[in-house]
């Protein structure tokens, strides 16, 4: 199932992004 795959590669590229954030201390 691709799509399945296309939500998991979404969902660790916004737990990096959520990581960021937490490391800069949320300056946005």
């Amino acid at each position: 199932m691709p799509q399945a795959k296309k939500i998991m590669k979404n969902g660790c590229r916004i737990a990096v992004y959520g990581i960021r954030f937490y490391a800069e201390g949320r300056t946005f």
